[in-house]
């Protein structure tokens, strides 16, 4: 298997100059080949935009190609119902781990919390503020967006109802790429519909929760098993 190498856009861009400006191109462009060929793969092949092969191996890249229909998923955790992951053949899997960051807002009683954070880490960055918040449910593991989205049982629904009974906002992805707040005040369609049955109407990025005092009865039913 060759393996093309496509130069980058400002690289690119400094050998095209070269290419219009003198006759000296060919040793520069020599000298190019000769300092990035050890770094590459041994089939790998260098191209530059005077190169009649240039055509060949940007086109791929010239416009967007889009395929209507194209499955994906969007996972937060490593948690899921095997039965509705297993009909997914051929799509794509969108990890969202890496959006797990958490920050307090103290003037509204509310926190901001990217789409991934999962159960111990939302008790863990509460904890020290004497605050907790009414969206956990029994597995340190678990992520909150996962059962939140389906109105989401939690240990402390008792005091405080079903998670989305605290939910605020939420930031969302949807189909033609655009990025909407949805809440009580925007956008208050999709904010209904994300409470219970949100998992199929777009991409959450990051939702806002109500937080309340934490309480040492329910510490230890909470921090028992997320700080373990």
């Amino acid at each position: 298997m060759k393996f093309w190498s496509i130069l980058g856009a400002g690289f690119i861009c400094a050998v095209q100059a070269a290419v219009s400006s003198n006759g000296t191109t060919g040793a520069k462009l020599a000298q190019i080949k000769n300092l990035l060929k050890p770094q590459l793969s041994e089939n790998a092949r260098i191209v530059f935009p005077n190169s009649k092969e240039w055509v060949e191996v940007t086109h791929r890249a010239a416009a967007p190609r889009v395929h209507p229909g194209v499955l994906f998923l969007a996972v937060t955790s490593v948690h899921g119902w095997t039965d509705d992951i297993s009909k997914i053949q051929g799509g794509i899997q969108i990890y969202m781990r890496g959006l797990n960051h958490i920050s307090l807002d103290p003037n509204n009683d509310t926190v901001y919390a990217g789409s991934s954070i999962i159960q111990y880490e939302v008790v863990q960055a509460l904890y020290p503020y004497g605050k907790q918040a009414g969206i956990h449910c029994l597995y340190k593991y678990v992520s909150i967006l996962g059962p939140f989205l389906g109105s989401g049982h939690s240990v402390l629904q008792g005091a405080y109802g079903f998670a989305d009974d605290n939910f605020v906002s939420a930031k969302v992805a949807l189909h033609d790429g655009t990025v909407i707040t949805a809440s009580a005040t925007k956008n208050q369609d999709l904010f209904w519909d994300l409470r219970s049955a949100g998992h199929n109407l777009g991409i959450v990025l990051e939702f806002e929760v109500r937080i309340f005092p934490r309480h040492a009865a329910d510490v230890l039913d909470i921090l028992g098993w997320c700080t373990t």
